[in-house]
């Protein structure tokens, strides 16, 4: 939890740097490195795998058919040094990896070392109802892989344990709009620990909380949260516990979404799991979050100087 980034640009230097920003302190101190320059000079973003592991990818257009992209590179020393991720295609995923989806596939990201393995997607199941779907990112890793489908009325969560050789199908519930407008892309699913799994119905100023302790076999509609703004977030904490953050207000719940309580002001979006606790994001543009290591008490990390 300690290990935070921040990925921004310099354009005090022509042409304009793709810089990082690492802080191993919680936010005390801060290192900036640039990012690794790709030779076409395609724009790269950063991910982190596992506290001072992070990915640098670029993407290009066009690209050859039959190679796997973007291409990666890799960083043990939290940005300080970098080098090319060596891809290879395989027939199932590692268990445990962070696996992030592509155009043409998944990839996996070794821990220990940032190589990549690669399985290819069927083409003859184009999204959104294809193999693959769109893959939950957030998903711990003993839970396997998840994927979310819009499929055709109701959608569906697939879910493999072998590495993405085969899938089980679980069908979600009905997560029509709370106002009757219509709905767009994937279904918004989280998990805590593949058994303990929440679906969203969203309205105009409020939400309503659809959970499952059974890794999605079964459904029960639980609170509906008036929130006076959009949904920004729902951050599960443990089998029990799950905060919802709305445009005004902060929520928690300790009986798995069946009643919940305002417990302070708005901490942001896009909230979710990180080594050794939680982190959201602060929902305008200072570009800081919030950290937690319990999802109760949480720290506020100002970002770093930067141009």
């Amino acid at each position: 939890m300690d290990h935070l980034y921040l990925e921004y640009q310099d354009c005090a230097v022509k042409p304009c740097r793709r810089m990082l920003a690492a802080t191993s302190d919680r936010g005390r101190t801060w290192r900036k490195q640039p990012l690794p320059v790709d030779e076409k000079q395609r724009p790269t973003s950063v991910v982190l795998v596992h506290r001072t592991l992070v990915i640098a990818t670029a993407e290009g257009f066009p690209r050859p058919a039959v190679l796997p992209t973007p291409e990666y590179w890799a960083s043990t020393d939290a940005g300080v040094t970098w080098h090319r991720s060596t891809v290879s295609e395989v027939h199932d995923l590692p268990l445990g990896w962070l696996v992030r989806q592509g155009r043409d596939g998944m990839f996996a990201f070794d821990p220990a070392t940032g190589n990549v393995a690669w399985i290819r997607e069927n083409p003859r199941e184009p999204r959104p109802f294809g193999r693959f779907g769109s893959i939950l990112d957030t998903v711990p890793a003993g839970a396997g892989l998840w994927s979310v489908h819009p499929g055709r009325g109701r959608g569906v969560l697939k879910v493999s344990q072998d590495g993405g050789r085969t899938w089980d199908t679980r069908t979600l519930p009905d997560l029509k709009h709370l106002d009757g407008l219509s709905v767009y892309g994937s279904p918004s699913v989280v998990t805590v620990d593949g058994q303990t799994v929440y679906a969203m119905r969203r309205g105009r100023t409020r939400m309503q909380l659809v959970a499952s302790v059974d890794g999605g076999r079964t459904w029960e509609d639980r609170a509906t949260v008036e929130l006076g703004g959009p949904l920004l977030t729902v951050l599960p904490i443990d089998d029990r516990t799950v905060i919802v953050e709305g445009l005004h207000g902060t929520y928690r719940s300790t009986d798995q979404g069946r009643t919940f309580t305002r417990v302070g002001p708005s901490l942001g979006a896009r909230g979710h799991a990180i080594p050794g606790g939680f982190t959201i994001p602060t929902n305008n543009n200072e570009y800081s979050a919030w950290v937690s290591a319990d999802g109760a008490e949480w720290t506020y990390v100002k970002r770093p100087e930067v141009p």
